[in-house]
């Protein structure tokens, strides 16, 4: 039979037989209902069950457990997350050294090629010039060989008509003496003639000698060239340096000084193209160093998102929490500890310590909260003295177990001795009169629980 579309409504709005048996349950207890009030208030205890029986209880608590499942498999992420910035952040540190090392040295390097790449342009330059000033020096001297070679021709000229005209004055002193009285004045006019060939010989000879000088120097000259030219050249007598072997070792020097300067130049080009290559190298530095650095970001935005994540998770008790709370709470009530007598008090807790890794550090305060007990932790001596005396009364966790008298639990936070994550379990000591005499407090390491 169908229905109506009024009929099928109202039997879409009918209660189901589940949720008719779900809201003629019971109420929650008050105790249930302070629970919640609780957990509503910010005080996220999610190990904490509802007694009351029947389905809304029991889906409650299911809730809760399948919450603090969840947040704890978060709080072990993060804590992983956490262990592995460290490294990376340390590393990308390391690496961002390195690249900017390697950049200011190759950045060095770089300019000092480009230093070398100058200084090859300006002797590149200056065997140039040198070259041209070669040339200069190898023309003249073979001007002045050339010019020399004229003279000494001249100088051989006059001194055959030196020699000429003393045979023709001995001819005529000769035929004077013949004519007798009549070429007697003939006579005196050869014999000067005599006389000036004479001399006329002795000057072309002084001449010669000049000239000699003259030809051995620039032969001289010519050698020294011809040592940087061509070291077979050096070996040369000056006298037998012809205007040939001038202009030959002139050519010598030059081709050398040449080959020198395109050799400079091909230098000069390849350390140019070095200098390139290095530039490029410190670029690519660079570009590491950049990486780096925004590596070393990346590290420390994780390492600061990760611990934002546990510290907020903390404020979440979950069953990581109940071992060491319920260990604590036995502690508190152990005879050593409920004596207030510091030897015995710290003997206990090493014993602790020694036992559950999970403890980083346990002290006493008395009731107003002044610490009693050195601050305890494995293999540490009994008796120390550090934190022994100092004043507490002001932190959450010894003013909440004092005014609520019963065991209190902090939010997660670093801690300053180890840089670990911890929190704080810490529950009033009691008297045998079940007085308030002191507060135990223990920093528990995290990451040794989850």
């Amino acid at each position: 039979m169908s229905l109506t579309p009024h009929s099928a409504l109202r039997r879409r709005l009918a209660p189901s037989s589940q949720a008719s048996a779900l809201f003629s349950e019971p109420a929650l207890s008050e105790a249930d209902l302070d629970t919640l009030r609780r957990i509503a208030a910010g005080e996220w205890d999610l190990n904490a069950r509802l007694e009351s029986g029947g389905e809304i209880a029991a889906t409650l608590n299911q809730i809760l457990e399948n919450l603090a499942e969840t947040l704890t498999g978060a709080l072990r992420s993060g804590v992983r997350l956490y262990g592995n910035v460290p490294p990376l952040f340390d590393f990308s540190a390391q690496l961002e050294g390195a690249a900017k090392t390697q950049e200011e040295r190759a950045a060095h390097i770089a300019e000092s090629a480009r230093h070398m790449a100058e200084q090859l342009h300006a002797i590149a330059g200056r065997l140039q010039e040198a070259l041209v000033s070669t040339a200069d020096v190898a023309g003249i001297m073979a001007d002045l060989d050339a010019r020399s070679k004229q003279i000494e021709k001249v100088v051989d000229r006059v001194q055959r008509v030196a020699g000429q005209t003393k045979l023709l004055s001995l001819n005529a002193s000769v035929e004077a003496a013949r004519a007798g009285q009549a070429g007697r004045a003939f006579a005196v006019v050869a014999q000067e003639v005599q006389k000036l060939a004479a001399d006329a010989a002795e000057a072309t000879t002084q001449i010669r000698d000049v000239l000699h000088d003259l030809e051995t120097r620039i032969g001289t000259a010519v050698q020294a060239v011809g040592k940087q030219g061509d070291g077979s050249t050096a070996r040369a007598q000056a006298h037998d340096i012809t205007a040939a072997n001038t202009g030959a070792n002139a050519l010598s020097l030059t081709g050398v000084m040449e080959g020198i300067v395109e050799r400079v130049r091909q230098q000069n080009g390849e350390v140019s193209e070095v200098v390139r290559d290095i530039a490029g190298i410190a670029g690519e530095a660079r570009l590491q160093t950049e990486g780096a650095a925004r590596l070393k970001e990346m590290a420390n935005r994780a390492r600061e998102g990760s611990d934002a994540l546990i510290v907020s998770l903390g404020a979440f008790h979950l069953p990581a929490h109940t071992r060491p709370r319920d260990l604590v709470a036995r502690l508190a009530q152990d005879p050593a500890l409920r004596s207030m007598v510091r030897h015995r008090q710290e003997e206990a807790m090493a014993l602790a310590a020694e036992r559950n890794r999970f403890i980083e550090l346990l002290y006493v305060t008395d009731a107003s909260g002044r610490q009693v007990t050195g601050n305890i932790a494995k293999k540490s001596d009994l008796g120390t003295s550090k934190g022994f005396g100092s004043d507490w009364s002001q932190r959450e966790w010894f003013r909440q177990p004092m005014e609520r008298q019963a065991l209190s639990l902090s939010d997660i936070y670093r801690s300053s001795a180890s840089d670990r994550f911890c929190f704080t379990v810490s529950v009033p000591i009691l008297s045998e009169d079940e007085e308030i005499v002191g507060v135990l407090a223990v920093d528990i390491d995290l990451t040794q629980l989850i």
